[in-house]
């Protein structure tokens, strides 16, 4: 009989937007190399990955296929209440949504979010 193993921790990233995906993937992974990053481009997958691991930190657009950035938050808080959510937009949201820790507006540089990301891993 085999014991099941759960996966490690992983920092998942949700974006439909390819190029923003791949870019915030390669950050990561160059600066978080002890911690696995997943990155997916839909709610969906998101709610499947937050299902099968835990996530301490969960970077999300707002703008996704089937779910917005704010359900797939308040999704991630019922099934993981410590996971922390950043929200990322292009548009003008109010910072005090419930379910979201912090707020970046599109366009944002890599240094603002790494200051998030790092305050979120301490």
């Amino acid at each position: 009989m085999q014991c099941a193993h759960p996966s490690p921790p992983a920092i998942l990233l949700v974006d439909d937007d390819p190029a923003m995906l791949q870019i915030l993937l390669c950050f990561m992974r160059k600066r978080r190399a002890t911690i696995d990053i997943v990155a997916v481009a839909d709610g969906t997958h998101a709610l499947d990955q937050l299902a099968q691991r835990l996530i301490p930190l969960l970077v999300t657009d707002y703008n996704l296929p089937g779910m917005s950035g704010i359900q797939l938050a308040r999704f991630a808080k019922i099934q993981r209440p410590g996971t922390r959510v950043v929200l990322i937009s292009g548009e003008a949201l109010d910072t005090n949504i419930s379910g979201i820790d912090y707020y970046l507006a599109k366009p944002f540089s890599l240094s603002d979010f790494q200051q998030i990301v790092d305050s979120v891993l301490r």
